[in-house]
C-alpha cells in the first residue's frame, strides 16, 4: 500500500517540526477549511500527517550577506542554522514573530536568525544573524532594506525556475 512509504518520510517530518499531531495540524488548519478534516476518521489520523507531503513546501534562500556571516561562524553554529533551514521549508512560521506574520526570527544559544516569508514566492529569505546585545539594531536594517531584500529574492526565485540549459 502506497500509504505505508509516506508514513516513514511523515515520521521525518514530524521529527524536523519538532513535535508530532498536534503541529502538523496546526499549520495545515491555517491552510484548508475545517471541512476538509472533518472528512478523516480518528482512526486514520495519520492522513492529516499525509496532508504536508501534498502541500507544497516553501523554498529557502540565504542572502549574500546571511551566507558570509555563517561562514564566519564554527561548525557548530552552521549545523544549527542548516537545522532552522529544514523546520523552515515544512513551517515558515516557526519562530517568533517581530510585528508581523511575515518578519520572523528564530532564537538558539543567544544568537538570532532573521527571515522574510514571501508567500506568493513560496519562499523564506533568510537574510541577518546576530546576538542579543545586536538585536535592534539589526531589526531596524532589515526593516530599512524590505524592498531591497524583496528585488534579491525575486532574483534568486526566478533564477532558480529557469530551466537548465545544459539539458
Amino acid at each position: 500500500m502506497e500509504e505505508s512509504r509516506f508514513l516513514l518520510k511523515i515520521g521525518e517530518v514530524a521529527k524536523n517540526l519538532g513535535g508530532g499531531k498536534a503541529i502538523a495540524f496546526h499549520i495545515y488548519r491555517e491552510r484548508l477549511p475545517a471541512s476538509f478534516f472533518a472528512s478523516f476518521s480518528k482512526r486514520r489520523v495519520f492522513n492529516v500527517h499525509f496532508l504536508i507531503l501534498l502541500m507544497k513546501n516553501y523554498k529557502v534562500y540565504r542572502s549574500d550577506a546571511f551566507k558570509e556571516e555563517i561562514a564566519k561562524c564554527d561548525k557548530s553554529l552552521q549545523d544549527r542554522v542548516d537545522k532552522i533551514e529544514t523546520k523552515l521549508v515544512f513551517n515558515p512560521e516557526y519562530g517568533t514573530p517581530l510585528g508581523t506574520r511575515w518578519f520572523r526570527e528564530a532564537r538558539f544559544e543567544g544568537y538570532r536568525v532573521y527571515y522574510l516569508i514571501y508567500e506568493d514566492l513560496k519562499a523564506v529569505f533568510m537574510v541577518a544573524i546576530s546576538g542579543k546585545k545586536d538585536q535592534q539594531k539589526t531589526i531596524n536594517t532589515i526593516r530599512l532594506f524590505l524592498e531591497f531584500f524583496r528585488e534579491e529574492i525575486e532574483r534568486l526565485a526566478r533564477e532558480d525556475n529557469l530551466p537548465d540549459e545544459e539539458s
